[in-house]
């Protein structure tokens, strides 16, 4: 795999993937890189890059935990959030691997959410949309002093 910036230009991102998309959701359309098929590229459809930025940050707070081997590789994203760049995760079939564990905060449960790496493991490939309200009510708290 090429070794890509963590951050890149909208116009960069534009020059890397095909014209056609590789599939669409809600809110992202995903497309193919042709020059490396070990990644995709998400585009936000609408001005909002939310789902995108969520991504890079769940990502970056995970990576190195027991979490990072069940979410999808995010390895760049576009400076104004549009585009986000993840390891190509292949769908998940019906006869193929189980149901990954995985934290209670992760809610979209849907075959599409999920895709299978090259070692054949499987991984939560869309994780932009969380539902986190339940895990930071139950955070333990405490009474610091300001800084």
């Amino acid at each position: 795999m090429p070794n890509y910036p963590m951050q890149m230009s909208a116009d960069t991102f534009g020059n890397l993937i095909d014209k056609v998309p590789f599939a669409v959701g809600q809110s992202r359309t995903v497309y193919g890189v042709p020059s490396d098929s070990g990644v995709v590229v998400k585009m936000v459809k609408n001005g909002f890059p939310g789902p995108n930025i969520i991504e890079w940050h769940i990502w970056h707070q995970i990576n190195e935990t027991t979490l990072g081997g069940t979410f999808g590789r995010c390895i760049s994203i576009s400076h104004c959030g549009q585009y986000l760049m993840m390891e190509h995760l292949r769908d998940v079939t019906a006869d193929g691997p189980q149901f990954p564990t995985v934290p209670d905060w992760f809610t979209d449960r849907k075959r599409s959410a999920f895709g299978v790496d090259f070692d054949g493991n499987v991984k939560i490939r869309d994780y932009g949309t969380l539902k986190l309200g339940f895990t930071l009510e139950a955070a333990p708290r405490v009474n610091l002093p300001f800084s």
